[in-house]
């Protein structure tokens, strides 16, 4: 088995700045995720593929492209500017764990972190 990805953070943005949920979405629609915005409060998202990672691995650059992932985001009531992020994998079940697949979800955690921060 693999041991499971998951990790959270918390974005936040310039003081008297408001987290944008639309605009947000619409950047991870063009990053490639498929994503589902619940209000204006909440976006789940996933991407990848689990046989396009069995298929290619994680060792090539499109089995990296297509990890299967799990993204949420909540927006903070109390603080608007805050936005809490959790990125889980969904590669499924291995006999061996592979510490690849740790660094390339990691790659892909901070990727979208910067997606979330930019502009």
């Amino acid at each position: 088995m693999t041991g499971r990805f998951d990790q959270r953070a918390e974005v936040s943005f310039g003081k008297g700045a408001d987290a944008d949920i639309g605009r947000l979405a619409s950047r991870l629609r063009s990053e490639g995720w498929r994503v589902v915005q619940r209000g204006d409060e909440r976006i789940d998202a996933v991407c990848g593929s689990r046989f396009m990672l069995r298929m290619f691995g994680c060792y090539m650059r499109i089995g990296r492209r297509n990890l299967p992932s799990h993204l949420e985001i909540r927006k903070d009531g109390a603080a608007p500017a805050v936005l809490d992020v959790r990125l889980y994998s969904d590669e499924g079940w291995y006999l061996l764990y592979v510490p690849e697949f740790a660094r390339a979800y990691a790659g892909l955690f901070r990727r979208t972190i910067e997606t979330i921060r930019t502009p």
